[in-house]
């Protein structure tokens, strides 16, 4: 077998580890440990799977590789399976934070905007001040992060948001921070 084969293999083994204490009605550190277990083998499979083009950036984005299409996917297989049992806890978990770890994984490239998304669902306003400042200059998450900035009405970020509403970025980043601006959350 091929190391890609091997690390999907490991990848699955820890996914199916996680829906199995979801389902069981896991706690919350267990809960936080198993995502953080998903987001190890994720980023390794990254590292070593194929590399291709999987679909065309639209309005002159990027286009997306074959590995960060995959890591989105599962995070969305992940987020719709989990998220009717991770309702009800606190916006400063062990999970928010775990989640939040798939966004610091680099290897993941544009896949993580689903992670993002989700540690914002389970997160909230904690978790988007946390990911502003840590990654508003990421140009693979930052339009994610504005929306979790603007949907929470976190506020101080408005000299990077600035930034980004007249600055090369992508349309989507151009069109989320002019949005938070809007807001006057800039303070």
């Amino acid at each position: 077998m091929d190391a890609s084969t091997v690390a999907k293999a490991a990848l699955e083994t820890a996914v199916q580890d996680l829906l199995q204490g979801l389902a069981a009605g896991a706690d919350d550190a267990r809960y936080g440990r198993s995502f953080e277990a998903v987001g190890h083998e994720l980023e390794a499979w990254c590292r070593v799977a194929p590399r291709g083009i999987s679909m065309k950036g639209l309005d002159g984005a990027p286009d997306w590789l074959t590995h960060e299409m995959s890591a989105w996917e599962l995070g969305e297989r992940v987020r719709g399976l989990a998220m009717p049992r991770l309702r009800r806890l606190q916006p400063e978990s062990e999970v928010p934070r775990a989640l939040e770890g798939f966004v610091a994984r680099t290897p993941l490239g544009k896949g993580r905007q689903c992670w993002a998304s989700f540690a914002l669902d389970v997160g909230k306003a904690a978790t988007a001040a946390r990911l502003g400042a840590a990654h508003l200059d990421d140009d693979e998450v930052n339009a994610t992060v504005l929306t979790g900035l603007r949907k929470y009405r976190v506020t101080g970020f408005g000299e990077a948001a600035q930034r980004l509403a007249t600055g090369p970025s992508s349309r989507l980043t151009r069109r989320e921070a002019r949005k938070y601006l809007s807001l006057g959350l800039e303070r």
